[in-house]
């Protein structure tokens, strides 16, 4: 192939898969990068997943935090996954102010 980059000429195939929802497709592209390892997808090759923010509602205090992973008891509420972590912060503080709710972080 003349004149394309190396990446370019290492592909092979290209699929597009219809997924009911943004939330199905982030999912699906987690555990395809995850189970064919490509070349140039590194972002999710480890094992890391995109977070959700988890509302503790069974807890007595019950908090809004970042979830690395979903856990399937029944006394947390998931919202996501979200594909980038750091944006979550700025999530979690706006929704904090929106609802006047009480910041449970430690600070120094």
């Amino acid at each position: 192939m003349a004149n394309h980059s190396t990446r370019i000429e290492v592909m092979v195939k290209i699929e597009f898969i219809l997924t009911p929802s943004d939330r199905d497709a982030l999912l699906l592209e987690n555990k395809l990068i995850k189970q064919h390892q490509p070349l140039y997808s590194i972002l999710l090759k480890d094992d890391e997943s995109y977070p959700y923010i988890c509302a503790t509602i069974g807890d007595a205090f019950p908090q809004l935090i970042i979830a690395p992973t979903r856990n399937d008891d029944s006394r947390y509420r998931y919202f996501g996954p979200y594909p980038k972590y750091m944006e979550l912060f700025s999530i979690l503080e706006a929704i904090e102010e929106e609802y006047d709710l009480r910041s449970m972080r430690f600070q120094a």
